[in-house]
């Protein structure tokens, strides 16, 4: 059953909150309208497709598309048109210059063209070779390569160009998404870019896993490579962390606070995960010490010993990847409670 077009009014007037939440001035809008000869599903397919073309997150898949990247809102909606064609409105909300062109550029997407070019000189070329990771593209391996369970692992990794200042590597079983890597399974590439290595203490249980390299901060994945950890001789059984010791002093919820991710709020520690809750950031951020845990955009925990240096926000509204019934801050937005530390 196909799905109901998006009403306009409605979705204009989404776009205009998504703006106000994403930008703290009121945002700069380019609007544009075409009519393609495809049916509401194939447009709904194309303007998904657009958006990650243009390196866009996406935030809702359908009806209508949203996607945010940088000081960009963009919304792409699909209505029939009374010639049994469809009317594609984007719209794109912005806080900066640029607008106009990246409305330009998924128009061009929409219409099937390969790219879309604005005017002008082309961007000069990343600096190649920069670093000594620097490789002719961004790369990942494992060692050994058919690991038994028990071994520990070397994941090797180069970047393309120049890395990024939050690029980072994640170990996931095969089928998850990166961002839901198993316990203790990701590291920043700033941290290993003397050896280009992460020799990994803690040896993984016999499955499939997959790891991948990822650019900066986001979930976009430059390289992966899967590899099976096989039972041998030296398996054995992985028990979780021993809970931490009992708080001092009671948890407390200290309310919702901004966070721009540059730099961070809480700024002791980061990791995401796919069974984030406010409880289990509190026990993470305890056992390490820290006196306040924050939950972000539901999978982000971080860690620190002060908080609120940007302000309250108001948008902590996000369910948590390990409980949707609880919640998990927002888009730049920490729930903050005490440790007990």
């Amino acid at each position: 059953m196909s799905k109901k077009p998006a009403k306009l009014g409605w979705v204009l007037g989404t776009v205009v909150a998504l703006g106000t939440v994403a930008h703290a001035q009121a945002p700069g809008w380019s609007r544009g309208q075409q009519e393609l000869p495809i049916t509401w599903e194939e447009c709904v397919k194309r303007a998904n497709a657009a958006m990650q073309a243009e390196g866009y997150r996406i935030d809702q898949p359908s009806p209508f598309v949203v996607g945010a990247k940088a000081a960009h809102t963009a919304v792409i909606m699909c209505n029939p048109s009374p010639t049994q064609k469809q009317w594609v409105n984007i719209v794109v909300a912005s806080n900066s210059e640029g607008g106009g062109v990246e409305r330009q550029r998924l128009q061009a997407r929409m219409e099937g063209q390969a790219q879309a070019q604005p005017p002008g000189p082309p961007a000069p070329p990343p600096v190649a070779g920069e670093g000594r990771c620097a490789g002719a593209d961004y790369s990942v391996s494992v060692d050994p390569v058919a690991p038994r369970a028990g071994q520990k692992l070397t994941i090797r990794f180069t970047w393309k160009g120049k890395m990024l200042a939050n690029d980072w590597i994640a170990i996931s079983r095969a089928g998850d998404p990166p961002e839901r890597y198993v316990y203790e399974g990701w590291r920043y590439t700033n941290d290993m870019k003397d050896t280009c290595a992460w020799n990994r203490d803690r040896p993984l249980e016999a499955g499939n896993y997959v790891v991948s390299y990822m650019i900066d901060n986001s979930n976009k994945v430059a390289a992966s490579v899967p590899f099976t950890v096989t039972a041998g001789a030296t398996s054995q059984v992985i028990q979780p962390p021993p809970p931490p010791a009992p708080a001092a002093k009671p948890v407390q919820y200290m309310g919702c606070f901004r966070d721009s991710n540059n730099p961070f709020d809480l700024d002791g520690h980061l990791e995401r995960s796919g069974q984030n809750t406010p409880q289990r950031c509190i026990q993470v951020c305890a056992a390490k010490g820290f006196a306040y845990a924050g939950v972000q955009y539901g999978q982000s925990c971080l860690c620190g010993n002060r908080y609120g240096t940007q302000g309250q926000a108001n948008n902590c509204n996000m369910a948590c990847t390990g409980d949707a019934r609880a919640v998990c801050g927002g888009s730049n937005a920490n729930s903050v409670y005490s440790t007990g530390r």
